[in-house]
Formats: structure tokens, C-alpha cells, sequence
């Protein structure tokens, strides 16, 4: 009856409620430190954990319970409480305070050096901070003579009605490690740490999906989402950049049915449609260098497969290079250099 009379008068406003209890008396028995600002829902949470300790049920004290009750009223009745949806309507006319640090401010301000050879970058990790604002998070390797570099940017965006924040901004996190490091030893640690910098609690491995970043890339805000790039593994992205750190050539071959059958061979990047001529030569059952590269059975649209990593992949680069035929010298060169790369050789012939 009494809560009906209580809920009544609030509605209405026609009851005025008094009580001998102040806010500090009303805080300091619900166990609510003196200079906080709750909402009803919080006041409400604090308000079960004490009755789980006061109620005369469970063994608590009935005089306690009583006055448990009347400090939830005295602060549910705060009109600090009750003029917060007010502002909530109102923040529209209120100067919105903008917290907005570009990207290229967030790259000066950490200090950045400049010259740096990007080679790849991992993808997006989105974190919420709070339920209006957001947060993607991504890591950079690059180059420098010096120095190898791992730059970690936080774009936190979003909009908080209730303070009249918005928030647009980027933060960035540096880490160096000098070049004489080997990057396959070091990569998944530095990365890691970025991570956990920007407490994100993701589980990094060498399976985790990358892009390897177009040369002469530059990273800015027209080209921080679309980097371009080939997406891989970061396993394969650091395998990538050690040869290119240490020119070497990377040969690839990619298999293509649609629309008729065509051979290409990828040297870091560098793509090479093979003619007719070689194109049947090669996927001829009589011819073996495509199958000891590729499982026959797996050959299908889109196959690729790294002739550098293979076992006979010195062997298979100076086959390519004796049997194609009218193909550019440059392909011939290169085929060449990549095998003569390779140190280890088998004594098998293709």
C-alpha cells in the first residue's frame, strides 16, 4: 500500500515525502561511495547486494532492512537522478565537446620515423568501450635501414549522447626493434604486445589473416582501410617480407581454368601469363612439373602453389627455365636467379 501511495505521488506530484535521512547517511548504508552520481539501475544493484546481507530472512536485522529501504527511497527521489533523462532530450542544443586526433596526428605524435618500406598489416579488430563508442584495432610492419617497425593504430569512433561527447580519433602505438633481429623471430611477439596495449584480448597465432601491402604503399587515412594487397596468413606475410628484406625472389605458380586454361607464374608480383605452347606443355599427363608441385587430385580453379617452399622447388625453377619456349627473357632470368637462391638441391631430375 505504501509503495502504490509512494509510486502515486511520484506520478502526479501532489505528495510531498519527507525524511530525516540526508543523501550522505542515505549513501553511506547502501555502501555507495559519497561523491558518485548513480542511476536508478545502479542504485537498484547496490541496493540487492546489501539486502542479501540485511534481510531479516536470511538472518539479518529487520531495523537495518528498514533503513535499507528508506536510503533507496531518499536516493531514488535525488532530483539530480530525475533531471538526467531531462538532459539526455536536452544535450541536442548543448555544444558537443569533440575529441578528434587525426591519423596523421596520432603517426607525429608517436614519433614515427619516416622512409618506411610497409610491407604488411593484420586485419581489423573491433572492440566495443562503451555502448556508444567502438574501437578497431590493426597492426603495421614496415622497414626502415635500421630498424624493423611495428606501428599498432586504434581508431575509436562513436557518440555519447548522454556526456555530448563524440568521439573520432586515432592513437597509435610504436615499437622498434633493430634490423640485425631476425623478423620470424620476433613478429608474432612485437605483434602480440601491440594487441595487448590496445587490450585486445585476441588469441594471435601464425594462422591470423593478413594483407601484404602494394610497394611504395603509404599509410594515411585514404589508404589505412583500403590498403589494397593480397590477403595470407601472417606466417606466409612474414615469409614474404624476410625476402624481400633479403632479396629474394618468391616464385609461385597459379593454375586457372575459367575462362580457358592458362598458366601463371607469380615472381614477386611480377606475373607472367604463360602462352599456349607452354600451357599445353606443362598440363600434359606426361608432364610432371605441375603435379610434383600440386596434389593431381587438388589441381582446380585458382590453385597456387609456391615454388620456392617446395622440396624440389631449385630443380622445378631450372626445368621452367630450359623448357619454356617463347616466353620473355625476363621471366627466364628470374627463374633462374630464384633457383640459383635456394641452396638446398636434390639429386632427382624433374
Amino acid at each position: 500500500m505504501y509503495r502504490n501511495i509512494l509510486k502515486l505521488a511520484s506520478r502526479y506530484q501532489f505528495l510531498a515525502i519527507t525524511t530525516s535521512m540526508n543523501q550522505s547517511e542515505a549513501k553511506n548504508i547502501m555502501g555507495i561511495p559519497a561523491n558518485s552520481h548513480l542511476l536508478p539501475n545502479e542504485i537498484n544493484k547496490y541496493y540487492r547486494e546489501m539486502a542479501k546481507k540485511l534481510h531479516p530472512d536470511i538472518g539479518g536485522n529487520h531495523s537495518d532492512m528498514v533503513a535499507l529501504n528508506e536510503a533507496k527511497e531518499v536516493l531514488m527521489r535525488d532530483e539530480n537522478i530525475h533531471q538526467k533523462p531531462k538532459i539526455y532530450w536536452e544535450q541536442r542544443e548543448v555544444p558537443k565537446q569533440e575529441i578528434n586526433y587525426t591519423l596523421d596526428e596520432a603517426i607525429k605524435n608517436s614519433n614515427v620515423p619516416g622512409n618506411i618500406e610497409w610491407m604488411f598489416v593484420t586485419n581489423l579488430k573491433s572492440k566495443p568501450i562503451s555502448v556508444d563508442i567502438s574501437s578497431s584495432v590493426q597492426v603495421w610492419y614496415g622497414r626502415t635501414k635500421n630498424e624493423h617497425i611495428f606501428l599498432g593504430t586504434e581508431h575509436i569512433y562513436g557518440e555519447n549522447y548522454y556526456q555530448s561527447i563524440s568521439q573520432n580519433t586515432w592513437v597509435c602505438h610504436l615499437q622498434t626493434v633493430p634490423a640485425s633481429e631476425n623478423l620470424s623471430d620476433i613478429a608474432l611477439s612485437e605483434i602480440k604486445n601491440i594487441f595487448n596495449k590496445f587490450r585486445c584480448t585476441y588469441k594471435v597465432s601464425n594462422s591470423e589473416k593478413t594483407k601484404i601491402l602494394p610497394s611504395g604503399f603509404e599509410l594515411n587515412i585514404n589508404t589505412v582501410y583500403d590498403c589494397g594487397g593480397k590477403g595470407t596468413t601472417l606466417k606466409d606475410a612474414i615469409y614474404n617480407a624476410t625476402n624481400k628484406i633479403e632479396n629474394k625472389l618468391t616464385a609461385s605458380i597459379i593454375y586457372i581454368t575459367v575462362p580457358t586454361t592458362r598458366i601463371i607464374i607469380d615472381i614477386n608480383g611480377r606475373k607472367f601469363v604463360l602462352n599456349k605452347t607452354n600451357t599445353k606443355m606443362m598440363t600434359s599427363n606426361h608432364n610432371e612439373i605441375l603435379h610434383s608441385i600440386m596434389n593431381k587430385r587438388n589441381i582446380h580453379h585458382g590453385s597456387e602453389t609456391n615454388i620456392t617452399k617446395s622440396n624440389n622447388g631449385k630443380i622445378i625453377l631450372i626445368a621452367l627455365a630450359r623448357d619454356l619456349v617463347d616466353e620473355p627473357e625476363e621471366l627466364i632470368e628470374l627463374l633462374n636467379k630464384a633457383a640459383n637462391q635456394l641452396n638446398k638441391v636434390r639429386q632427382n631430375n624433374v
